[in-house]
């Protein structure tokens, strides 16, 4: 199998690929602890519902414009998106940092739903170029160090960044611009990236987008897509409830200086399971093969540090949780994104992963939301957490349960 090393230097696009993708995701933590702390910090008498709109607003877009997202995907030069979609987003960050030099909440939240609905129209693209970079049996080795990568920015990112939002958020949203100029600049070595696609459908653009739209969810119903395409979604549920307590613990019981780098060091542990589920994933993988149990023994743990996150808000709950959270989920991640890269067609490819994306971003936003409700109107947490942590058990149990083709 090759190795992580030997796939950096043989694989030029995927070196670009990457190199972009970890600077550009070091900065978005940066501006991810000062929003959160900023939005925080203004809606002292509603922090559960303005902790989960932060959230929303910064998944929610991709949700929202999944059907147009994984159309560009497949229909446009994929290096032209992603591009693009880098430069956008660190015009708009500029327009984040003088909203967060006026005190504008408001403004911030606007701004950083308008760039993660950019992010949402790249995305795709970036995970539908992969197999166009290298070959398929290194697609298992690319994803898990693309997601040990994120861990290891998110670690960094989140740490720094809760120690420069203690400095000013103006800084960490300073630093987050920057990368994304930086990461446009590293894509310009791409290759072109041109999907060969064929119109299935007839008509206006918008009736061509959303008919492409159904075409995708039909595919992605067949047996041999299905637990990859929505395996994430029952994660994404149970990670909604865990992201609103982490801030809100982190704000009623900080142990580490203040707030924000309470939560950079809580987030930054929760990024080192992150990047040492995808290790353990695809050595469990090399070693049985694609076995349903690896995929279950990971959701097991993430929903076990879910719950912990949720219900305990001492220091070595917090980080027991936050690191076991993060190590079952980055193991499903490497898991389901593998499984759609490899099963789904080059021409279908970007809607499968706007699609993946859609039941993540809808089941997280939605049950952070949720929870943060229940807070705010003082229902007993015990019964909240294990009535959204038990749906989401249930939807995970279900997706892989179904039949699947071999």
């Amino acid at each position: 199998m090759t190795t992580y090393l030997q796939l950096l230097k043989q694989r030029a696009g995927y070196r670009s690929l990457f190199i972009a993708d970890v600077v550009s995701v070091t900065g978005d933590w940066f501006s991810l602890v000062a929003i959160s702390v900023l939005v925080a910090r203004g809606s002292p008498e509603s922090g559960g519902v303005a902790l989960a709109t932060v959230l929303a607003a910064h998944l929610l877009p991709g949700a929202a414009l999944a059907p147009v997202s994984g159309w560009l995907a497949d229909r446009f030069d994929r290096r032209v998106v992603l591009i693009a979609g880098n430069v956008l987003e660190g015009l708009i960050t500029i327009g984040m940092t003088l909203a967060a030099m006026k005190d504008s909440v408001a403004g911030l939240q606007l701004l950083l739903l308008l760039r993660s609905a950019v992010a949402a129209m790249r995305e795709p693209a970036a995970g539908a170029a992969l197999p166009s970079l290298v070959h398929e049996r290194e697609l298992p080795t690319a994803n898990a160090l693309n997601a040990t990568a994120w861990s290891t920015t998110f670690v960094f990112g989140m740490a720094a960044g809760g120690i420069a939002t203690e400095i000013g958020a103006v800084t960490a949203l300073v630093i987050d611009a920057a990368t994304f100029f930086i990461a446009a600049l590293v894509l310009l070595s791409l290759p072109r990236l041109q999907p060969n696609y064929r119109a299935a459908v007839r008509g206006n653009a918008l009736a061509v987008v959303f008919g492409d739209l159904r075409l995708a969810v039909r595919e992605a119903r067949r047996p041999a897509l299905r637990a990859g395409v929505f395996g994430k979604t029952p994660t994404g549920v149970a990670a909604g409830v865990s992201w609103v307590a982490l801030n809100v613990g982190a704000q009623a019981h900080p142990w580490l200086y203040g707030a924000a780098a309470t939560l950079g060091i809580l987030q930054a542990v929760r990024g080192v399971g992150t990047g040492i589920g995808p290790l353990l994933a695809r050595a469990a993988t090399a070693r049985f093969g694609q076995h349903a149990s690896i995929a279950h023994v990971a959701a097991l743990v993430a929903f076990g540090g879910n719950l912990i996150v949720a219900l305990m808000h001492g220091p070595l709950s917090s980080l027991t949780g936050a690191f076991l959270w993060g190590l079952g989920g980055g193991a499903i991640w490497v898991i389901t994104q593998t499984e759609i890269q490899q099963r789904s067609s080059a021409e279908m490819r970007g809607r499968m992963l706007a699609l993946d994306s859609l039941g993540f971003t809808v089941g997280m936003s939605a049950s952070a939301v949720l929870f943060g409700w229940a807070l705010d109107h003082g229902l007993p947490l015990l019964t909240t957490v294990l009535v959204l942590m038990g749906a989401s058990v249930a939807m995970w149990l279900w997706i892989r349960s179904q039949p699947r083709e071999r």
